[in-house]
């Protein structure tokens, strides 16, 4: 969603920057120059470009552990990256090429301070910063050099927890003294630090800097005191050593996000803009440039929320005397990295809960975005051009900064590979156009003193966390070819026009492009009421709510019809994503809550300690239920809600006494219940004492809480499930919640990870079979994630079978033990012994079962329980490039597969989810097929939908209600048609809950829940009243309205495909 939404505020009818609302008074193009010696350059970082992590004598880096510990995009690294440690001659020659008056680069304290300290000086790395520094002059290139753009020495970060200590202050100041030394002959632009906020703050939250994390807000606040002390001590070391010899300058660059009151007309608003500024910018600026302390109001906000919260003293530290003394003024220069803006209110009158990850907790500041403000490339990146000049402006007089320089501002462009990329980048030329304007109408009309203007970035990098997804550059990098060839985009043409011109001079043929696309966006602003009307009015009378494309009458066509008698109809839900309550009644804590809620780790901040509160309100949810008129419900149990620390001998009878509650509550609505023991949600000790599922011992433990849970609760639930998504949480959790454990045994880890779930399941199978089945008579069996894999070439002989290994690597993996002979597949295992042999291994990383442990996998599943979003196609991989594996999270490298999405097929909420409902019935007919399942129930199918708060929730989700007809009419189809046995439809999710990583923002309920009422209404969508005629109806028969409802939607559908690329 947020990418088609982007794309379509940013280019409508030819206006590749229409970044509304456009204000002409406000946003007019004014033609013109800028002051002669006006500095035009292009930005980049060690980390982000070089390469070459451990050659030339380099030690790693914090962000070298981070990444490869499977953090970014895909598993993506800055390995190699640009390669720019082996290639800067190419980089210098782009730049020349480009006609920039100066680069902006970081240099790498590990590439030259192996260990972080100047006794173990690198000589290879000073070679290569000699030779680039050399390289850049001999093209008239000026380098402007940061010290430190976030890649700490390890050896620090393990000896003295980073930046939390003191000593690091010194060393870094000797590091600076060691630059100033070997380069500043020729180097007379100095950055000390680079963004400290953002490495503060959001470093933190993703844990690239664990110890600032584990310490909270309070080693945030330890760790930016000892940034701005190490930079003061730093532009002393260069005033007092070298500037009178060298004659540069010395300053810092922070991250500037401007801030407009939410509404304009309050106060209060008007004052919670200011404390965001100070708490973002002044934080650092105020002793800096105005008087070597920290702004009054943070000091007082601050102090006030550490006293509510009992603590003795305030948790922002304090300067001596003599510090304030000696910060005051130690910058010659302020670098000012723009890129958003965003609507500021008081964050305790709005009643969120972090919402955002601007906001400011401490500052009682809440922020949000305009709907009207596009976002294309990053959901929470907004271009607001016109915010440029106001910060600019802000700087300058609430600081009294007397020289910036703009040391970053770039266009955001999401990427993912599955498409040739498109050169012809206009949004991003445009883009630069509308911020070069900002700042030349601040140096004209408001006399601010700016003398340069740095594009982020050169050329595509690694993005941090995004990895290579995220598309920056003005030159094009091919992370498939191992040369890292580069090429220009339009944008550099267009930027080196600017260059050349000084800026936007009358009569230029530049000058005449921006002045056309400015015509548009005026034109367009003009006409922007009656087209808004028109577009709502096509909607209501021509919009096709579920126009999935391709739609093919003969696949996708709409059969009316009901299902057996008895089929069950549902919703799930999960204990960690709806209960809340995660350390009341005696529960323990589990991994998630340590994740996600002490951490914060989700994109929007927030956390699950409340989500839904379903712990207190679990009441409410049987009452929607019923409403619904379901007639099961898939909930998970809190394994450390019953058991604190992991084992029976810690039982907690509150937590018993809440699942008794629940079932019993549902089974007075006559709602069956259908119960996951397992969810994610491991109990925390489990993990500390065992390192979670790598230790075998987890499988008697996790024998003896399924025993518990099936003599407490197994006289009134039939329906077990033991594990959901085993492979969603070992895979992609080894990237992330399971990095510390599995994560760093590698592919290792991932499979002793998986043998340890599948015994366990085992276990607790055989269990209920020797000691309740009897008497219960109930079913046991798992839920696993099953995405359907489609050969790229149908064709295409290898296509066809990698489709087949994707398949069995992500299904077979689990599935096979269990349905068919007690071992993996055969595929499996023959491709991860011979990668294995490729990787110079003695034994195979998958590790065998003996004979007795087949004979007790084998058989040892009831049902399957298939959890179905979406399909990907799949090719054989030929190489082991970055075009391999790594460029999908589905991606499976001992398989040599290659998967990628198909950009017919339309994405929702989430980029990587696409809609495909016939996979459902291909999945199905699989699964019964290759595994031989004797019975299935579809435990989960859900629309992703991403709302972040900005507007006012619409209830109309027609889009979810035509997702589930077409899902359920491929169900029904596979029933019908295929004589596959399914006996169940459930869709997740019962109500808007805590999606994991993506927090709040993903709204996948049948009802809606509002986070920002302590009462956490749940409302019914639409969708919930269509899902409810369904089940009353059991299914869709002929003449019923909704069965009329969707044969209409059918029709458009088919129109549209008739119709053909002109309507599309």
């Amino acid at each position: 969603m947020a990418e088609e939404k982007g794309q379509d505020k940013i280019q409508q009818n030819g206006v590749p920057c229409a970044f509304p609302p456009f204000d002409p008074d406000r946003d007019g193009f004014e033609p013109g120059t800028f002051p002669p010696g006006f500095m035009w350059g292009v930005a980049s970082s060690a980390y982000q470009i070089e390469g070459g992590w451990n050659e030339g004598g380099k030690g790693p880096s914090i962000m070298d552990v981070h990444f490869q510990k499977g953090s970014g995009f895909s598993g993506h690294t800055g390995d190699v990256t640009c390669d720019s440690y082996n290639k800067y001659r190419e980089d210098v020659r782009i730049l020349s090429e480009l006609g920039v008056s100066h680069y902006r680069f970081s240099l790498s304290w590990p590439r030259l301070f192996p260990d972080g300290t100047r006794d173990s000086l690198n000589p290879d790395g000073v070679r290569y910063y000699n030779s680039l520094i050399d390289e850049l002059l001999a093209h008239n290139i000026v380098p402007f050099v940061t010290l430190y753009h976030w890649d700490l020495p390890l050896a620090l970060e393990k000896k003295y927890k980073g930046w939390l200590g003191e000593e690091v202050i010194e060393l870094f100041n000797d590091y600076a003294r060691f630059c100033f030394s070997e380069f500043g002959d020729r180097v007379k632009h100095w950055v000390t630090f680079n963004e400290p906020w953002s490495h503060a703050v959001v470093c933190s939250m993703v844990g690239m800097l664990p110890h600032v994390r584990d310490r909270g807000r309070e080693g945030t606040y330890a760790c930016a005191h000892n940034f701005i002390r190490a930079h003061g001590r730093a532009w002393h070391t260069y005033d007092k050593e070298f500037r009178t010899k060298q004659g540069g300058k010395l300053g810092i660059t922070l991250s500037c996000t401007w801030a407009e009151p939410k509404n304009p007309d309050s106060e209060e608003d008007a004052a919670a803009v200011e404390r965001f500024l100070q708490f973002h910018m002044g934080w650092f600026a105020h002793p800096i440039f105005l008087n070597g302390d920290y702004p009054d109001v943070m000091k007082e906000y601050v102090a006030r929320r550490s006293a509510e919260e009992g603590l003795a003293k305030s948790r922002l530290p304090e300067f001596t005397a003599e510090e304030k003394t000696t910060l005051k003024g130690t910058a010659d220069f302020l670098g000012l990295n723009y890129y958003t803006a965003r609507l500021t209110s008081a964050l305790l009158a709005e009643g969120l809960s972090k919402p955002d990850l601007l906001d400011e907790e401490d500052g009682d500041v809440h922020v949000g975005t305009h709907p009207d403000w596009p976002a294309p490339g990053i959901f929470f990146i907004n271009v607001v051009p016109w915010g440029f000049r106001k910060v600019l402006n802000y700087m300058q007089n609430r600081y009294q900064v007397p020289l910036i320089y703009v040391t970053e501002n770039g266009y955001h462009e999401e990427h993912k590979g599955e498409v040739q990329y498109d050169m012809k980048d206009a949004r991003r030329s445009c883009y630069h156009a509308a911020h070069i304007n900002e700042l030349r109408k601040a140096i004209v009309h408001d006399g601010v003193n700016v003398q340069s203007y740095t594009v982020w970035c050169l050329m595509d990098n690694l993005e941090w966390d995004s990895g290579f997804s995220q598309r920056m550059g003005l030159y094009h990098v091919d992370f498939t070819d191992p040369d890292r060839k580069r090429t220009p985009k339009e944008s550099a043409s267009f930027y080196r026009d600017v260059i050349k011109n000084n800026g936007f001079p009358e009569g230029a043929p530049i000058t005449n492009q921006v002045l056309e696309w400015w015509k548009k966006r005026a034109h367009q602003q003009k006409n922007s009421s009656s087209s808004t009307v028109l577009n709502v009015k096509m909607a209501s009378v021509q919009g096709v709510p579920c126009d999935f494309p391709p739609f093919d009458e003969d696949r996708d066509g709409f059969s009316p019809g009901v299902f057996p008698p008895g089929f069950l109809w549902g919703a799930a839900t999960a204990a960690f994503q709806i209960e809340g309550a995660c350390s009341e009644g005696g529960k323990g804590p589990s991994i998630t809550d340590s994740w996600f809620n002490q951490s914060a780790r989700a994109l929007d901040g927030t956390t699950a300690e409340v989500t839904c509160d379903s712990y207190h309100r679990y009441r409410e949810d049987v009452r929607i239920l019923s409403e619904l008129g379901v007639s099961h419900y898939r909930f998970s149990l809190s394994w450390p809600r019953l058991f604190p620390d992991g084992t029976r001998d810690s039982l907690n009878p509150d937590g018993v006494r809440y699942y008794n509650s629940l079932i019993d509550e549902l089974r007075a609505h006559n709602i069956v219940p259908f119960v996951t023991l397992y969810h994610w949600d491991l109990p925390l000790a489990l993990m500390d004492k065992y390192r979670g599922w790598l230790n075998e011992a987890l499988v008697e433990l996790f024998n003896d809480y399924a025993r518990f849970c099936f003599s407490e609760f197994g006289d009134r639930v039939k329906h077990w499930v033991t594990f959901n998504e085993p492979w969603s949480e070992i895979v992609i959790g080894s990237k992330g919640i399971l990095s510390e454990t599995v994560g760093k045994e590698g592919k290792r880890g991932v499979y002793a990870a998986g043998r340890t779930v599948l015994k366990a399941h085992a276990a607790a199978w055989h269990t209920y079979d020797r000691e309740f089945r009897a008497k219960q008579g109930g079913q046991v069996g798992l839920a696993l994630s099953c995405t359907w894999g489609e050969p790229k070439d149908p064709q295409n002989a290898d296509d066809v079978t990698a489709a087949k290994r994707f398949f069995d690597f992500n299904v077979g993996w689990f599935a096979h033990p269990f349905f068919v002979n007690g071992d993996y597949p055969d595929v499996m295992k023959d491709y991860v012994m011979r990668r294995s042999m490729a990787d110079g291994l003695d034994t195979s990383c998958l590790p065998e079962f003996s004979a007795e442990e087949k004979a007790l996998l084998k058989g040892s599943a009831d049902f399957l329980g298939v959890n179905y979003y979406t399909a990907r196609l799949v090719s054989a991989w030929a190489g082991r490039d970055a075009s391999g594996p790594g460029e999908d999270m589905l991606g499976e490298d001992d398989a040599d597969v290659h998967v990628e999405m198909n950009p017919d097929w339309p994405v929702a909420g989430l980029p990587f989810i696409s809609i495909v409902p016939w996979g459902l019935r291909k999945v199905l007919n699989l699964v019964r097929d290759r595994y031989q399942v004797p019975l299935i129930y579809v435990t989960e199918n859900g629309y992703h939908e991403e709302h972040k708060g900005e507007v006012q929730y619409d209830m109309k989700d027609a889009r979810r209600s035509c997702y589930h007809a077409a899902h359920i009419n491929e169900l029904r189809k596979a029933m019908v048609l295929d004589g596959v046995n399914v006996q169940g439809y459930t869709v997740w999710c019962l109500m808007d809950n805590f999606e994991w990583f993506f927090g709040h923002t993903q709204k996948m309920g049948l009802y809606h829940v509002d986070f920002t009422d302590p009462e956490r209404k749940r409302v019914p969508k639409e969708s919930a009243g269509f899902y409810r005629d369904v089940i009353k109806h059991n299914g869709f028969p002929d003449g019923a309205p909704h069965t009329s409802l969707v044969q209409e939607w059918w029709k458009e559908r088919a129109k549209r495909a008739m119709a053909g690329s002109s309507e599309k």
